[in-house]
């Protein structure tokens, strides 16, 4: 009976770590998250490139990897933490405007862990000129009770968090800037960002008297983009930037 039990709390638990579907929602940041005192920062949108998204079932049922749902739901939470930077009132005459692009969106997830990664790039914008960019990846990993779209939910509060702070940072002049704001789970390089996810996934299915085993090593390296955004080209396309 012993043995028993055991074995029920151990498939328990790898069957709450599913996340079948992977929905994710909206929020706004504020913990950590400093008022603008002397400029006022607005979101001026996101998307995502052609084919950003991918997502990785070992052997469990599908879920979404960045559909429309989820990027609707980061740039709600980028405009509503961005926003929420702002003081009351007319505020400081120096306007800047945030623009996101996601480039890579991996989600991988079998029946006892979880493992995203993204590639964002994000540009500040001045009086119609690209004056601040970069490019980022964030990761996180969940195991056993984890679920898709809860570690999905981490990585976009960490990127929120990321553009929010260093948009703060970004829009104070070279001299007083200082070091810039580290975000926790971010990273510049991808090899940086691939040790925090899981290199193994392993799927453990009870038929009858048997267990069914199916692993597999996940290609992180999809979510690698070499390239960094032309923001100034990109922009000036959409007439948000004068041409340089």
């Amino acid at each position: 009976m012993r043995h028993f039990r055991f074995y029920c709390l151990f498939v328990a638990a790898l069957a709450a770590g599913c996340g079948t579907f992977g929905g994710t929602r909206a929020f706004t940041l504020r913990d950590g998250i400093p008022l603008a005192t002397d400029v006022r920062a607005t979101f001026g949108g996101l998307a995502k490139e052609q084919d950003a998204s991918k997502a990785v079932a070992v052997f469990v049922f599908g879920f979404s990897g960045f559909d429309e749902d989820d990027e609707n739901n980061l740039a709600s939470s980028l405009e509503s933490t961005l926003a929420s930077m702002n003081r009351a009132g007319t505020g400081p005459e120096r306007h800047v405007i945030v623009h996101v692009m996601v480039r890579r969106y991996m989600v991988v997830a079998s029946n006892n862990a979880v493992g995203v990664l993204a590639c964002v790039s994000w540009a500040l914008v001045e009086q119609r000129r690209a004056v601040f960019s970069e490019q980022f990846y964030a990761a996180h990993s969940g195991f056993l009770v984890a679920t898709v779209g809860g570690t999905k939910n981490d990585v976009n509060e960490t990127i929120v968090r990321r553009v929010a702070l260093r948009a703060l940072w970004a829009s104070r002049p070279s001299p007083s800037r200082g070091e810039a704001p580290i975000t926790q789970k971010t990273f510049d390089d991808i090899d940086s960002a691939a040790r925090e996810v899981p290199s193994q996934f392993v799927t453990i299915h009870s038929l009858t008297r048997y267990f069914l085993v199916a692993s597999q090593a996940p290609q992180w390296g999809w979510a690698e983009v070499s390239e960094p955004l032309d923001w100034n080209k990109v922009l000036a396309e959409r007439g948000l930037v004068d041409p340089q």
